[in-house]
């Protein structure tokens, strides 16, 4: 049961971010992510939609879920021919 609602949650999830690209297409904005699985879901998200490059920054990068997913996420992008550039300071 949980695993339906977090897959139901992530897709809509993501239809929320699609409606907000499709009403504000063309213009920059902001959208704060103050939850952990919101900001994991939507760097996944960015990631599967990249279509030229991706660069990212992170202070700490760990092996483990968070840190897996993420390595995933930008696996797929690269494996599409994203550019994919990982800075690390940790």
């Amino acid at each position: 049961m949980l695993g339906q609602k977090s897959v139901r949650a992530e897709s809509l999830y993501f239809l929320y971010i699609d409606e907000q690209i499709n009403l504000h297409g063309g213009l920059t904005g902001v959208l704060v992510l103050d939850k952990g699985e919101e900001a994991l879901l939507a760097r996944a998200w960015l990631a599967d939609h990249a279509q030229q490059s991706i660069k990212v920054q992170y202070f700490i990068w760990s092996t483990d879920n968070i840190g897996i997913l993420a390595t995933e996420a930008l696996l797929r992008a690269a494996n599409r021919g994203v550019k994919v550039r990982v800075s690390v300071d940790d």
